[in-house]
């Protein structure tokens, strides 16, 4: 396949993500090893909380997102913190006013 890049992506084009599951196990792992709060790793403490039960930590799901959106991409160039140069330029002038 072709490598693709940015100004080969139309808007609007949807990608086909594989679903993801989450074990308790995986939940707990994640938990404990990343974000050690009671509701991503002790299920009874998670009973007591907001969410009612063992709910996987937002960073474990981000990261699965990511997994499979970069999977799904293909062969497409990533390149990454595009601005980030720029806008450092914008901070430093700014300051030196």
């Amino acid at each position: 396949m072709k490598k693709r890049y940015f100004e080969d992506l139309k808007d609007g084009e949807h990608i086909n993500c594989q679903p993801v599951v989450m074990t308790q196990e995986a939940i707990v792992d994640f938990g404990k090893k990343f974000d050690p709060q009671p509701f991503h790793i002790d299920e009874k403490a998670a009973s007591r909380s907001l969410f009612g039960g063992l709910i996987a930590s937002s960073l474990h799901t981000l990261s699965a997102c990511t997994r499979v959106v970069v999977e799904a991409q293909g062969n497409v160039a990533i390149l990454s913190g595009v601005g980030m140069h720029e806008r450092s330029k914008d901070v430093q002038s700014s300051a030196s006013r």
